[in-house]
């Protein structure tokens, strides 16, 4: 089996949420295929017990000569034990048949903090005895991990697995379920919403997991299922029931030999489902958090939405989920709860700093978790993921100033926590009708690294207006007072319509100027939105001498594939116009110094 980029990834994630020194087993020997990429990433971010050097060694070895360095990582990560079962003693495995009972069979009683079945399960034939198997295995509190293929795959083993299995699976022994997603091999994951895993709404499914399936088109990038849950009591194995159909059970002697757990779970509304899940994710150190559901911003941006010019920003049209965008914006706080009696203003805010304190009292428990995440260590990796090389780009010199890597900077709620950088999420509103702007043209504070808003436009909003514009400078180099821009300075690139769940990401420069037009608020209507925002503790740049920064060096770009002709041509515009500054200068040049060897000449003598 394929120790692959996606299993490393997924157990350097998983090794915090186990005790110091833990142990593991695995379901099939594994050959070593983590990628340099995905290494280097758990080098950057390692868990709190791992022995970096020896990562760094693993770098060092062809990836063709890896392959029985499973062993090595798990104790580079802090493991004190490894241990896998196969067929064969490959890699010092234990030899044992998995379709058996290992414990009756072989009388293995050992157990162990985490559990792996990483590919090897669609290949057995006695699904039972693989899941009792992997129960066995486990320790009260341990995790077991399961990577198992999904949909494609066509002939590659036996069976295909789908979400629902590990929610029934986890109500019918009481496992705590960690995390839940789809992913590929490479490392990129999905998380999966509470609906998607408890029902059997396959269209909408098929909406929200689009992007892993078109990924799946690419060789080698077929879809898995990954499910990572705890072990809390040490009972025995319990077979699941569909939960869609355990109401459907009357015969007393079948309905027995199921646990109560899972009928009792599918009997409950969603909500309380949802609440009885969550008690412990609120840890998670998965990108995505609460596994039941995905509030993140981001989660459907790709590094292909990036433009880099005028200035590096993403508009995403449909930013969330119909669903829980809908929940958000019928639960999004009444006009009083943000104005808070303050005199009026043609912006006025409410700042997570304040709603965290008194959240109880001001907004709903959804509107809660949003925030929470969105000023969250997790929200800020997802920012770095996306938009990590591309702030380097922009400010090479940035992280020598902080002392670390960007996605080692410390994290906390702005305006509350002295961290290396404040993350904030705000409710805004703008109550005052105008038919000239709302926000002139302006760059954000210095100390601004990146902000986003989520328009939330009410439906019965009719009203034109309230766009953001972006704009480029027209002359090589920004034109500020202090923040603000003059109109005369710029030119008009686009315009970003207020309209209800679209999202403007971009990363603060001396060149990102916006501003937004006119709302003229009719039928008591007010412009509304969410600020998600990152603060430094340290300016990006000097207020006084803003052509005095890294933003406006000449750089280097870093593009991919999928970037299109439209994006690339203002960027060619840009190097033809230094081409054809620098000629000039060399023209001035020359002059100067065919000038001077006359001046020479003729005063030479004297």
């Amino acid at each position: 089996m394929s120790f692959t980029p996606l299993m490393g990834l997924m157990v350097a994630r998983l090794t915090d949420s186990l005790p110091l020194n833990p142990t593991v087993i695995e379901l099939g020997n594994q050959t070593f295929k983590m990628n340099d990429e995905i290494l280097e990433k758990v080098i950057f971010s390692p868990p709190r017990n791992a022995n970096v050097p020896t990562l760094q060694n693993l770098l060092k070895i062809n990836i063709k000569k890896r392959g029985d360095k499973t062993a090595d990582y798990y104790k580079a990560l802090g493991f004190s034990e490894y241990v896998a079962i196969d067929v064969n003693d490959k890699y010092d495995s234990l030899m044992m048949d998995l379709n058996l009972d290992i414990k009756q069979h072989y009388g293995y009683t050992k157990q162990y903090d985490l559990v792996t079945n990483n590919g090897t399960g669609e290949h057995l034939f006695n699904q039972y005895a693989v899941f009792k198997n992997s129960h066995d295995l486990a320790k009260v509190n341990g995790i077991i991990l399961f990577i198992l293929p999904f949909a494609n795959w066509v002939n590659h083993g036996f069976f295909n697995f789908h979400p629902v299995l590990f929610r029934d699976l986890a109500g019918a022994n009481n496992y705590k379920i960690e995390y839940i997603a789809l992913g590929n091999r490479w490392g990129y994951t999905q998380t999966l919403t509470k609906n998607h895993v408890w029902w059997k709404n396959s269209e909408p499914m098929k909406k929200e997991v689009s992007k892993i399936m078109e990924l799946s088109k690419n060789p080698g990038s077929d879809p898995f299922v990954i499910a990572a849950m705890r072990k809390q009591e040490e009972k025995d194995f319990r077979m699941p029931i569909q939960g869609i159909y355990a109401g459907d059970v009357t015969s007393g002697e079948i309905n027995q030999r199921y646990t109560s757990e899972v009928k009792k779970a599918n009997l409950q509304t969603s909500e309380n489902l949802t609440k009885n899940l969550t008690k412990t994710t609120s840890n998670s150190t998965f990108v995505g958090g609460d596994f039941t559901r995905n509030y993140s911003l981001l989660q459907r941006a790709t590094k292909a939405d990036i433009m880099l010019e005028p200035y590096p920003y993403m508009v995403i049209e449909n930013a969330l989920p119909e669903d829980l965008y809908q929940a958000l914006a019928k639960e999004y706080p009444n006009y009083d709860t943000i104005v808070r009696g303050r005199p009026l203003k043609n912006l006025l805010q409410y700042e997570a700093r304040e709603i965290l304190n008194v959240a109880e009292h001001t907004i709903s428990s959804l509107w809660l978790e949003f925030f929470k995440y969105h000023t969250s260590q997790n929200f800020f990796m997802e920012v770095m993921n996306l938009f990590g090389d591309v702030i380097r780009q922009e400010y090479p010199n940035l992280e020598s100033r902080i002392g670390r890597k960007l996605e080692q900077m410390t994290t906390g709620v702005r305006h509350r926590d002295s961290t290396d950088i404040g993350l904030d999420s705000i409710f805004g509103i703008n109550p005052q009708p105008t038919t000239s702007y709302i926000r002139g043209h302006h760059v954000d504070q210095p100390t601004e690294l990146y902000a986003m808003l989520l328009y939330m436009r009410p439906e019965h909003d009719k009203s034109d207006g309230g766009s953001l514009e972006i704009y480029s400078f027209k002359g090589d180099r920004p034109v500020l007072r202090g923040v603000s821009v003059s109109p005369q300075d710029v030119d008009l690139v686009r315009s970003v319509k207020y309209q209800e769940n679209t999202l403007f990401f971009f990363i603060n420069t001396t060149r990102s100027v916006h501003a937004v037009t006119g709302h003229p608020m009719i039928d008591n209507t007010f412009r509304r939105y969410v600020n998600v925002c990152g603060e430094l503790q340290i300016p990006l740049w000097d207020k006084n001498n803003p052509n005095a920064n890294d933003s406006n060096r000449a750089k280097s770009v870093v593009l991919s594939g999928e970037k299109t002709l439209k994006q690339l041509q203002p960027i060619q515009e840009r190097i033809e116009q230094s081409e054809n500054h620098l000629q000039q200068t060399q023209q001035e040049l020359e002059k100067f110094q065919i000038t001077l060897q006359k001046i020479q000449q003729k005063f030479g003598n004297k």
